[in-house]
């Protein structure tokens, strides 16, 4: 015998995780919070090397500062979400 999954009416409108679950999940991509913003560290031949950290800031303006910060041997990427903030080149003349 088959059972039959009927959803119910928070589930069809997308809000199951509200409606059925306590879990509290981060916000979603253009939602109006801090940005998350992604650092990548890049070879000189623009592959990445190690693992990306993730931090939260206000602007732009200020995860580029910290960025620049960072700076060594290695480029640096700087993304939020999809888009591409900046890329940094390495100190290594």
């Amino acid at each position: 015998m088959a059972s039959h999954y009927s959803p119910s009416p928070a589930t069809t409108l997308g809000q199951a995780l509200v409606a059925e679950s306590s879990v509290v999940l981060p916000p979603e991509a253009g939602s109006a919070s801090v940005p998350n913003y992604r650092l990548f560290r890049l070879s000189s031949d623009s592959q990445i090397v190690g693992v990306s950290e993730t931090v939260a800031f206000d602007s732009d303006s200020e995860v580029i500062k910290y960025a620049k910060a960072k700076l060594d041997i290695l480029a640096i990427e700087v993304w939020d979400g999809l888009r591409v903030v900046i890329r940094l080149k390495s100190t290594d003349k």
